[in-house]
């Protein structure tokens, strides 16, 4: 920042249950604001501080954010489950169906959608499976 300009970078940083950052600084200041879930944080030599939804929080430029992480090591709502993470669900669910009269699938991550698009994926997976090769 010269004075003369100023440019912002807004960045959305979503962590796995239990999921956290590697200690790192910036040399600009950063201001945040949890969109959703907690996020437990601790900047240069202060105590740890859990931020939750509607929080907001300043770093200054240099300061050594030393712990960022996702405060829950099992809650999802805000994470998109990768491809590989549905696969690993396949088997069991089939073999759940095998077991039963029927199986019905509640997806943890209904933030943006995304509980949508996983369970349109999950369905295709488990078709996919079901199909001869």
């Amino acid at each position: 920042m010269d004075g003369r300009e100023i440019r912002v970078k807004l960045v959305d940083v979503t962590y796995a249950p239990g999921g956290a950052n590697a200690s790192h600084s910036h040399p600009c200041p950063v201001v945040g604001y949890v969109l959703q879930g907690a996020l437990r944080m601790r900047v240069n030599d202060a105590p740890e501080v859990i931020y939750r939804t509607g929080d907001t929080f300043y770093e200054g430029p240099g300061d050594i954010h030393r712990t960022s992480a996702n405060a829950s090591t099992t809650e999802r709502f805000g994470y998109l489950y990768a491809d590989g993470e549905l696969r690993e669900w396949v088997p069991r669910i089939h073999a759940l169906a095998r077991q039963s009269r029927g199986v019905r699938v509640l997806m943890n991550n209904c933030y943006r959608q995304y509980a949508v698009q996983n369970a349109k994926e999950l369905a295709s997976l488990l078709t996919e499976a079901e199909s001869p090769r």
